[in-house]
């Protein structure tokens, strides 16, 4: 189980530097340590928590372990969409503050102002601006999804340093009188 949390939470980090520029093999392998992690650990987790009760109590044991899973899948997703939500909304006004006569963003927005008049756009400062918003957007967004990256990371880690303490019961209780 510690060994499936490291490899999942390894296979997150690697993803904390991403960029907008990452296509398929950036993301293949880190999907790859990150899914095999993955399966590992909820292995390992299914085989600790269904080996200790007795037969009669297994199914019961299976659909509440199913139910967690899918309620607490289903709360870290909110979780994470919220992160990513804030975070980009931060990374994004944080840039827009940068923004001045003299900063880089300035002479882009009227590089694309003269090309958009070139276009024959209605409105080419509008449209530039327009431009360099969604640039910034973009960038914020994927700033923002490196650090779930990396939240996502921890997690695994500290799930790893828990699963350490998990020891497997020395008697199981006996099945009742009545069972069948």
């Amino acid at each position: 189980m510690c060994v499936g949390f490291l490899l999942a939470g390894f296979g997150m980090y690697m993803a904390h530097g991403v960029t907008k520029d990452w296509g398929f093999w950036e993301f293949a392998s880190v999907q790859a340590c990150r899914g095999v992690g993955v399966m590992i650990a909820m292995i390992a987790t299914q085989q600790i928590t269904m080996s200790t009760l007795p037969p009669h109590m297994i199914k019961n044991a299976s659909g509440l372990v199913n139910l967690s899973r899918n309620t607490g899948g289903a709360i870290g997703l909110a979780l994470l969409a919220t992160s990513i939500t804030q975070q980009t909304a931060l990374y994004y006004d944080d840039m827009t503050s940068k923004v001045t006569q003299g900063s880089p963003a300035a002479g882009m927005i009227a590089g694309l102002t003269e090309r958009m008049m070139q276009l024959g756009v209605a409105d080419p400062a509008g449209a530039a601006r327009k431009a360099v918003s969604g640039m910034m957007q973009q960038q914020a967004t994927v700033m923002a999804f490196g650090d779930s990256f990396t939240l996502l990371a921890i997690g695994c880690f500290v799930a790893a340093a828990v699963s350490l303490l998990a020891t497997p019961v020395k008697n199981a209780p006996p099945p009742p009188s009545d069972a069948h």
